[in-house]
């Protein structure tokens, strides 16, 4: 069975050697398997959740010589996938997709439409600028002619959630589209990604992923 625990401690229990934890109030890691047990009101889900009251709470973990970091900011590690049942063989197989990565916090929206007497008027989410911001200069737009060509463009930013395409020549086009902002949320706003930053002391010399300081 599981060892048992209190505030702020860990303990190690079941068969396979997992991490067994409870309500932690301090920084946590773990080199090896990190399983969450369902414990108490706010678990949920085979694993549980992690509940953090303040911006105190960093979890870190290694395994197979990558490192996991969670802490107020989100989760950091090497690279990030989801891993979910194969849709055409759930029983036997699983489909793993990784993500693509920015050096920002950055939104995107995507849809098709078709122009009518060579203009189309696009909606938005109606919390669009509350999100993203008004700065015009971070949005940007890329559209995609289908069935046949057709020269696209902007012809009224977005303003109120909303943004114009008009065709070049005044003809109807099928077309798909994609617009892209900065997120101006309060968490982003407070938390903007550092792009490149000083390891601390602890780590200098030493690579998250070993096999690249070799040679170095």
């Amino acid at each position: 069975g599981n060892i048992s625990y209190s505030a702020g401690a860990v303990g190690v229990g079941g068969v396979d050697g997992s991490l067994y934890f409870g309500n932690i109030d301090s920084d946590l890691y773990v080199e090896g398997i990190l399983e969450i047990a369902n414990t108490g009101s706010s678990s949920s889900g085979q694993y549980g959740q992690i509940t953090a009251d303040s911006n105190s709470l960093n979890l870190r973990w290694k395994n197979n010589g990558v490192i996991v970091e969670i802490d107020s900011a989100g989760l950091s590690t090497n690279a990030k996938a989801f891993k979910i049942d194969h849709p055409l063989d759930p029983k036997n197989k699983n489909l793993k997709h990784g993500s693509i990565e920015s050096d920002e916090m950055r939104n995107m929206y995507y849809g098709q439409e078709t122009t009518v007497k060579g203009i189309i008027n696009i909606k938005l989410p109606e919390w669009w600028t509350a999100l993203n911001g008004e700065d015009k200069t971070e949005y940007n737009y890329q559209f995609t002619p289908i069935g046949s060509w057709c020269e696209l463009y902007v012809s009224k930013e977005i303003e109120n959630n909303e943004f114009e395409v008009s065709t070049s020549d005044g003809s109807d086009c099928k077309f798909s589209w994609t617009v892209s902002a900065i997120r101006h949320d309060k968490f982003a706003e407070d938390n903007r990604l550092v792009v490149e930053e000083f390891k601390e002391d602890s780590e200098i010399n030493k690579c998250r992923y070993g096999p690249a300081c070799d040679n170095t």
